[in-house]
């Protein structure tokens, strides 16, 4: 269980956001690294954190995609900045479903909250700002929930 600075641990700074509904950006920092957690009206859109897998990298690993299907994808990307995240390139591309997309961020939202868990002496600051979520896909507090009751 993470224990942070101001006596929280990240559970009691989950369920309080997620009760506030707040939107924003929970940073947190250790040792460890830095990693971020992006929260729109309570739910968690997106994270980053140092030893999460970029989805592309997971797609290939879990053989949905070939390392080129991803190298073209983010070429894409990155030649029409508009055309949104991977996940929406690769769906609307035909080469995977929106389901696996789920999946995995939801997979990728997971392990960061799993890695934050075990760091130690984690300070944090949340910054409310305003976030749009490409997607409907996030993770609620009840998803957690059920994942920490079955682990």
């Amino acid at each position: 269980m993470a224990h942070f600075a101001d006596g929280y641990t990240l559970e009691d700074i989950l369920l309080i956001t997620a009760l506030q509904r707040k939107t924003g950006e929970l940073t947190l920092e250790a040792d460890r690294g830095r990693g971020t957690l992006l929260f729109l009206n309570g739910n968690i859109v997106d994270s980053t954190a140092p030893d999460s897998l970029p989805l592309g990298d997971m797609l290939i690993q879990k053989g949905f995609l070939s390392h080129d299907d991803v190298e073209d994808s983010l070429a894409r990307q990155q030649l029409d900045p508009g055309s949104g995240p991977l996940g929406r390139i690769v769906v609307e591309a035909g080469r995977t479903d929106p389901r696996c997309i789920q999946t995995l961020v939801q997979e990728q939202i997971f392990s960061a909250i799993e890695d934050f868990s075990s760091w130690r002496n984690v300070y944090f600051t949340f910054h409310e700002k305003e976030v749009v979520a490409s997607d409907d896909i996030h993770v609620t507090l009840s998803d957690i929930i059920e994942r920490m009751a079955v682990e």
